[in-house]
């Protein structure tokens, strides 16, 4: 599927009423490319800056694969918690 900013429209809706937690479903994602990862930082940013806490879960192995090689999986996984507090720090 190509990226159109539809993810971060609808995190911006979501947000928008009030979502504090957003949960993204990954497992209907086979495969994830250099730009799909760019498209969940920016939803990471977005989320994260308004204090709110972005989540993936459903990993299928390869998008697994791909978000450990980046050092994103640990954070995406468990809901940016890790990042919140090396920020913290």
């Amino acid at each position: 599927m190509p990226l159109n900013g539809e993810l971060r429209q609808n995190v911006r809706v979501l947000l928008g009423r009030g979502a504090r937690v957003v949960v993204l479903d990954l497992s209907g994602v086979s495969r994830i490319d250099a730009a799909g990862v760019g498209e969940l930082v920016r939803v990471f940013n977005l989320t994260t800056a308004a204090g709110h806490v972005l989540q993936v879960v459903g990993v299928t192995a390869w998008v697994r694969e791909m978000l450990e090689r980046v050092g994103l999986f640990g954070i995406l996984s468990e809901g940016g918690s890790r990042a919140v507090t090396s920020l913290a720090r």
